[in-house]
């Protein structure tokens, strides 16, 4: 479970990052406060998902010790690795990264529908907007 886990976060972390670019291209030259509050998300939800990335890489590591692509990191990188594991979960990181990244993403969706569909698309939305767009 642990790979697949990992494999679409990573894919998931990429595709935040090329949505941000394609989005930043579509909306150049457009002063909305919409807009902008949609992009903050974005950009939140991406670094978000950077750095619940990076905690699963560093666990990868950990799982992955033995092999020879492991060693070859210099030990300072094994070291950092190390230690990102060992504490993100003693404090639950990636569990409340995830709870927190479902709320990013719930959020910038539903800015992105008022972007498209309008400000009262759905109670979701509507409540988006008045929340966060002021």
């Amino acid at each position: 479970m642990f790979y697949i886990k990992f494999t679409f976060l990573i894919i998931g972390s990429v595709g935040t990052m090329a949505a941000i670019l394609s989005g930043e291209a579509a909306a150049e030259g457009i002063n909305s406060k919409l807009i902008h509050t949609h992009e903050e998300f974005a950009e939140m939800t991406r670094n978000l998902f950077v750095v619940l990335s990076l905690i699963y890489l560093a666990k990868l590591y950990v799982r992955e010790k033995q092999t020879s692509l492991a060693h070859a990191l210099p030990p300072f990188l094994q070291n950092i690795l190390a230690w990102i594991a060992k504490y993100a979960d003693k404090i639950f990181a990636p569990q409340v990264l995830a709870v927190v990244g479902l709320f990013l993403v719930t959020i910038t969706g539903a800015l992105g529908g008022a972007i498209t569909y309008g400000r009262d698309a759905d109670p979701i939305v509507k409540r988006s907007v008045s929340t966060f767009v002021k």
